[in-house]
């Protein structure tokens, strides 16, 4: 609760003096899919930052999910905050993010003795992806660090329009690049 809270204070409290905004650009890979996002972050201490981003969730869920085959993708937006052990040079980072995704998914049912024939057809859901992340940060120069991270949480499927459709845990691995801005 109380890294909630830090945030929250953060958006609205000014500029303390070793504040540093920066953009980031990323990319994740689960199971099922793909995640590419860019945006900006706001370190507003030497250990805590929190950011907004926006991107693209590619989905191959396969016969991961409630249909067969699922296949699709849609915009989202994400929340992040994140905590750096060490405040300069290489680090460990934990995280919490918090995205919702509006995917649009192709799905098909295979014919079986059971189900009849073919059936296909197209959802639309909204997805809240709440994960915990845990990763590494190095600086690979004052101007870029990258940084590695696998994340833990689930995909919950909070409106559906159409068939139901996969939802559950996930286990998300990525990397980001991110650029400090000058003050």
């Amino acid at each position: 609760m109380r890294v909630f809270v830090s945030l929250a204070l953060a958006s609205v409290l000014p500029a303390p003096a070793y504040a540093q905004p920066s953009v980031h650009a990323g990319a994740q890979a689960y199971p099922a899919g793909q995640i590419a996002y860019v945006g900006a972050s706001y370190a507003f201490s030497s250990h805590w930052a929190a950011g907004l981003s926006v991107g693209y969730n590619r989905t191959r869920r396969q016969d991961f999910g409630v249909q067969d085959d699922e296949r699709g993708g849609g915009p989202g937006v994400r929340v992040h905050g994140a905590y750096r052990f060490r405040p300069e040079g290489a680090s460990l980072v934990a995280g919490v993010l918090v995205d919702v995704w509006q995917l649009t998914i192709d799905w098909i049912d295979s014919p079986s003795r059971f189900t009849g024939p073919l059936r296909t057809g197209q959802t639309e859901v909204t997805v809240l992806q709440p994960t915990a992340s845990l990763g590494y940060v190095w600086t690979l120069s004052p101007r870029i660090h990258l940084r590695a991270h696998v994340a833990l949480g689930a995909e919950i499927n909070v409106r559906t329009d159409g068939q139901e459709v996969g939802q559950g845990a996930i286990l998300l691995g990525g990397i980001q690049l991110e650029v400090p801005l000058d003050r």
